[in-house]
């Protein structure tokens, strides 16, 4: 079996969204995501693996050191054995452009709504947006951290 020698210094990230690239080919020193089986970081050198985002919150440290965090609602990240990551998401805000006033206030209708649901497709919904806004409500708490 051949040595194939050190990681690369850098992730090269890929970070897409339906209508927008937020990364494209970008050297980056890490990422973290917000797996359905727990967050993790990639560095360069990182085993292949593919992980199901649950909502929460994508940080990404550029070559400065400087952390970017994006909240996304759900999608995939692929990490490649190149050192590459690709990250595909429905959706994706900078965290720092969500608005605490609105984000809790759509919690509460959601609890509301769930609580008066007539029937379990109505509860499946709502949950899900319950699940969404818990988890924006967490992004902007732990916003500083």
């Amino acid at each position: 079996m051949k040595n194939a020698g050190p990681p690369p210094e850098h992730v090269k990230l890929n970070f897409r969204l339906p209508h927008e690239a937020v990364f494209a080919d970008a050297d980056v020193n890490m990422v973290l995501v917000p797996a359905e089986t727990g967050d993790f970081g990639i560095l360069p050198g990182h085993v292949p693996v593919v992980a199901k985002l649950r909502p929460g919150v994508v940080s990404v440290e550029n070559k400065e050191s400087v952390t970017s965090k994006y909240f996304v609602s759900s999608g995939f990240a692929f990490a490649h054995a190149d050192s590459s990551v690709d990250i595909l998401a429905v959706e994706a805000v900078p965290v720092e452009h969500l608005d605490e006033t609105v984000v809790r206030k759509m919690l509460s209708e959601h609890t509301a709504k769930f609580q008066a649901a007539k029937d379990d497709y109505e509860k499946a919904t709502h949950q899900i947006g319950i699940d969404v806004t818990t988890a924006m409500v967490s992004a902007i708490e732990n916003m500083g951290k």
